[in-house]
């Protein structure tokens, strides 16, 4: 279990790189550790951050298969913060496929379960990505309604980077 959480941490940080071939690589190896030795948490984890990758690389379907993948590993085994990630990968997949009704709807169920669980960053990040559909719809109010209240959690809880985001994105508002 160590050595998949390492090699998850380890793609983690290549992701932050930009370097995804290595981090899709660390991801895939931590992957087929999790299925062997049936660690379902890790493996709900490692499946939405695959997602990720392929969601930055723009390949929306690989990106949307790993996250219902992530999503429904997560909901059977009750791993609800992994939940509420999923969720919001297909929230960003669905804007980003010009779908803006689809990607609200999965940020209301991403929203749903990180306030469930008290995920402040997660509820952050959810509410920014919504302000964010409501931006390119030209719902400017909403859009700005929904940029402040993120900057509020983000500076609630000093992460710092989601603060910088959601300044910037006030800034284009």
């Amino acid at each position: 279990k160590e050595l998949t959480n390492l090699l998850l941490q380890e793609g983690d940080a290549f992701v932050e790189l930009d370097n995804y071939e290595t981090s899709l690589a660390n991801y895939f190896k931590a992957l087929t550790i999790a299925e062997k030795n049936h660690y379902e948490f890790e493996r709900t984890k490692i499946l939405v951050q695959i997602g990720r990758v392929y969601f930055f690389l723009g390949q929306s379907k690989l990106a949307n298969d790993f996250a219902r993948q992530s999503l429904m590993i997560a909901q059977e085994f009750h791993h609800r913060l992994q939940e509420g990630s999923a969720f919001n990968l297909l929230g960003l997949v669905a804007d980003e496929q010009h779908k803006p009704l689809e990607a609200l709807e999965y940020f209301a169920k991403a929203l749903e379960i990180r306030n469930a669980i008290n995920d402040r960053v997660g509820i952050a990040a959810t509410v920014y990505n919504m302000a964010i559909v409501f931006e390119k719809q030209g719902d400017l109010k909403k859009a700005l309604d929904y940029q402040l209240q993120s900057l509020v959690i983000e500076e609630s809880i000093v992460h710092k980077i989601g603060m910088a985001y959601s300044y910037e994105s006030l800034g284009e508002v």
